[in-house]
């Protein structure tokens, strides 16, 4: 098994590949949302029970091999949140207003 090769730290083939153009103009918000889990899943401290995906040897993977590919609905992603105590919210989210505005569209909508 190689070094593995962090997202953060050089481009990598394993981030999320969508159509710029077609998730842009189905909502004047999806981008946010886009970016905003990417943050929310980025945090140092953070609960997701998810992680960016990283390059080993070329291909795509996961430094914990517990985990595995996942589609993630946003229905599973907002049940996960709310099942969590308050005080394992708070590392789910960052502390931003557009965090809790991309939570209340997704979640409370």
């Amino acid at each position: 098994i190689g070094p593995t090769q962090s997202n953060e730290e050089a481009a990598c083939p394993c981030t999320i590949f969508f159509d710029y153009d077609a998730l842009a103009n189905s909502s004047s918000t999806a981008l946010d949302t886009v970016n905003t889990f990417y943050a929310a899943i980025s945090q140092p401290n953070s609960s997701w029970p998810v992680r960016r995906p990283a390059t080993r040897d070329g291909e795509c993977g996961c430094d914990d091999p517990d985990f595995r590919p996942v589609w993630l609905a946003p229905i599973d992603m907002c049940d996960y949140y709310a099942r969590q105590p308050p005080e394992v919210q708070a590392l789910l989210l960052p502390p931003d207003p557009g965090a809790q505005a991309v939570y209340e569209r997704a979640c409370l909508g």
